[in-house]
């Protein structure tokens, strides 16, 4: 059974395959930004495997990483609404279908998460800087 947020359990069981795929489909964009995110973020890992904590690569990653993230949730939030909104109009008129704008702890807890690693890239692009400073006095 497939599950999407923003639509009841039983929504899509009684709908043809065409139109659960092309309600599923709203999800694509959000899907796509997420694995463009964790790219970044496998990234950055590799980079602290060498040792290379303060380059310019490893903090633009990291930040990338946060930006994406933090993209992706509000695709996320957008493509649950635009769900409901084509389930309603592929279900008719005399069928509705109502949600309201749905913020959990989980959805808070991400963007603070995105707010950290903005932070600390931040630290990183200054430790980077100071790094270069000491080279140049060496």
């Amino acid at each position: 059974m497939l599950h999407l947020a923003g639509l009841p359990a039983n929504a899509l069981s009684t709908m043809d395959f065409g139109d659960r795929a092309l309600v599923a489909s709203v999800s694509i964009p959000y899907l796509a930004t997420f694995i463009w995110a964790f790219h970044r973020l496998t990234r950055m890992l590799r980079n602290f495997e060498a040792g290379r904590f303060f380059e310019r690569e490893t903090v633009s990653d990291l930040r990338a990483f946060s930006g994406l993230l933090l993209v992706a949730k509000f695709l996320s939030l957008a493509a649950m609404h635009a769900r409901v909104w084509l389930l309603m109009h592929l279900l008719g008129p005399g069928k509705k279908v109502v949600a309201m704008l749905n913020l959990s702890s989980d959805d808070l807890a991400i963007l603070l998460l995105c707010a950290l690693f903005f932070a600390i890239a931040g630290m990183m692009e200054e430790g980077r800087r100071l790094a270069e400073e000491n080279r140049e006095f060496v």
